[in-house]
């Protein structure tokens, strides 16, 4: 008996609930979100930001945020996606499935519709947990929710888009990984999926996601050892990013509030995990002058 469209889509959902790196990957993406929370009540100059100018307190706390779950989101759907196309072609599982009579646009449709769904239900937590972090940071700093009663109409609008903005990300995340598991290796789909870079401390862990247009690139510095404060060199390919190899460039730390002013491939890099056990960069490149930068090591 031919398989139906909707026994298809549950069986790839089963494979994905049952996927132990779906399941780390999802764990990493909720550390992320825990983190920049967690990162912006901590950081300097925050509740004064929250006193004097608490609208751009809302704002700079909800692209925080924001940034954190795009990047979750983005790492679980590449990675998730890319594997579970590419697996079918490694095992060899695709040829059972086609010789029961399963159409390869049947199966490609189940997978990206199973793949969205399961999608949608990481990318609903990240937002309710978002939601939650960001609740907790405005009351600590500011002692109550009033920052939020002084947003205007476009501060209104930029928050109600966000999550618009997370979903159409989903989708791209999602044709983007299918198309990278279509390698049918599992390794090169992967690492096409999600951009690791090399950095010469086993203890750290550093990977980046970009927008096709190279409009957005966020990299994320994870320190692996939860005890002791770690550091080492991180590689950038400068070329993949759109910088020129003898231009500076400026990263901006949205965990810490740090601004690091970087020039070259090589650019040193620590982590204390009692202080912040993870950097989220987000890249600015075309800065021309000094005097275009906003902090100076």
């Amino acid at each position: 008996m031919r398989a139906t469209t909707s026994s298809l889509i549950r069986g790839e959902l089963r494979k994905i609930s049952g996927d132990r790196g779906s399941q780390w990957l999802t764990g990493l993406a909720v550390f992320v979100v825990v983190l920049a929370g967690v990162g912006s009540a901590g950081a300097a100059g925050m509740a004064q930001l929250a006193n004097l100018h608490p609208q751009d307190f809302v704002l700079q706390l909800t692209d925080i945020l924001r940034t954190a779950v795009t990047t979750g989101l983005g790492v679980v759907v590449l990675v998730g996606s890319s594997r579970l196309v590419a697996m079918e072609y490694q095992e060899g599982t695709i040829r059972v499935l086609l010789a029961r009579g399963v159409g390869r646009v049947q199966l490609l449709f189940a997978k990206v519709a199973a793949l969205l769904i399961a999608g949608s239900l990481v990318l609903a937590t990240l937002l309710v947990l978002s939601f939650v972090m960001a609740s907790i940071v405005i009351v600590t700093q500011s002692g109550g929710m009033h920052p939020l009663t002084v947003l205007d109409g476009a501060a209104l609008l930029t928050l109600a888009v966000d999550p618009l903005v997370a979903v159409i990300s989903l989708v791209v995340c999602v044709l983007l990984g299918v198309a990278a598991g279509a390698t049918r290796s599992m390794a090169v789909a992967v690492a096409a999926a999600v951009g690791f870079f090399p950095v010469d401390n086993g203890a750290l862990i550093a990977y980046g996601k970009t927008t096709p247009d190279l409009s957005n690139v966020v990299i994320v510095v994870v320190n692996l050892d939860p005890h002791h404060a770690q550091s080492g060199f991180l590689e950038l390919p400068l070329g993949e990013l759109g910088i020129d190899a003898d231009q500076s460039y400026q990263v901006d730390d949205l965990l810490g509030g740090a601004r690091y002013l970087w020039q070259g491939p090589r650019n040193y890099v620590a982590l204390d995990p009692q202080a912040l056990p993870a950097h989220v960069f987000r890249v600015r490149r075309r800065i021309r002058t000094e005097q275009d930068f906003d902090y100076f090591l």
